[in-house]
């Protein structure tokens, strides 16, 4: 049987259970350790003790080989190479929803962010997204230089009296809640739409739009 280079494998982690399964069923079978996956755990009859002990150890051995650190831990006492399997496929499998999350939060840059927040603006605000578009580093967008912009146009406008402040406002606060929402998943702190545009500043750039 071919050896397997393991160079080429992924590492497993809390993102890529999707691909990394297959994988490491084919880096198994070319190595013949895939019994103790098909046999559930059980030893084949026609197998001795010694052998199937070992098969075992060494299919453990290989797996940890191909899980990344912050994984690994979950690991590390196992025995069991059917076990272990389980163990990972009830981990990450079985969190389909929340494993997307965390691949859209990688691929949801900063730039996207950014350009989400100016197009939840009003037309009112066309001149800024113009001026904005226009003079960022080149040609991309960040969050903060978009924040910082919408915030200080505010405090201009308020000055200057103008009434057309607010509804902006409130958009970017529900686009905020959402982006939060998203980019946070489940259990993560949302951002509160009562809170004066002061806070609201600091809370939407550091909370949630951060990555």
């Amino acid at each position: 049987m071919a050896e397997h280079n393991l160079g080429s494998m992924i590492l497993l982690s809390a993102t890529n259970y999707a691909i990394w399964k297959p994988r490491m069923e084919d880096i198994l079978f070319c190595k013949d350790l895939h019994d103790p996956l098909e046999n559930k755990g059980d030893k084949p009859v026609v197998m001795k003790d010694e052998e199937w002990r070992k098969m075992n150890r060494k299919m453990i051995g290989l797996i940890r080989q191909c899980i990344g650190h912050e994984v690994f831990h979950h690991v590390a006492q196992g025995t069991s190479a059917y076990e272990l399997w389980i163990k990972l496929e009830e981990m990450y499998q079985a969190k389909t929803s929340q494993n997307k999350a965390l691949l859209m939060r990688r691929l949801f840059d900063d730039e996207m962010q950014a350009l989400l927040l100016l197009s939840s603006l009003l037309e009112s605000w066309e001149t800024l997204v113009v001026s904005l578009s226009n003079s960022a580093p080149n040609g991309k967008l960040t969050t903060s230089m978009v924040m910082d912009a919408l915030f200080n146009e505010e405090a201009r406008r308020r000055e200057m009296g103008s009434t057309w402040v607010q509804c902006p406002l409130m958009r970017l606060r529900y686009l905020g809640c959402c982006l939060a929402n998203l980019m946070g998943g489940a259990g993560s702190e949302t951002v509160r739409m009562d809170k004066p545009s002061s806070e609201l500043k600091g809370e939407i750039v550091e909370s949630s739009l951060s990555g």
